[in-house]
């Protein structure tokens, strides 16, 4: 599976009833926002630990949670993903997406 594709995915796991334009602008949105839509079209396989990570922290991001529970969201991220996850959670946090 591409990384669009396990992004798109999650809808169908969350039981959340959205139209494939829908889920695709969603999906995007979230990868553009983590730093992962560059690579949208790579097999996931070939991705590193810390695109996984954010690839996780899309996931979490498509379905709009009311609350997230993190434990060190930035451990095996290099200093610039660390750094965009965490001002991704801070737009998070003050309601600014």
């Amino acid at each position: 599976m591409t990384v669009l594709e396990v992004q798109m995915y999650v809808h169908l796991r969350t039981g959340q009833r959205r139209s494939v334009d829908k889920q695709v602008r969603v999906a995007r949105r979230c990868l553009q926002n983590v730093g992962l839509f560059d690579i949208n079209d790579r097999l996931v396989t070939y991705l590193s630990g810390g695109q996984r990570r954010l690839l996780s922290l899309a996931n979490l991001l498509a379905v709009s949670p009311h609350v997230l529970c993190l434990d060190e969201p930035t451990s095996a991220l290099d200093v610039r993903n660390g750094y965009r996850v965490c001002s991704q959670l801070l737009t998070i946090a003050t309601g600014q997406d």
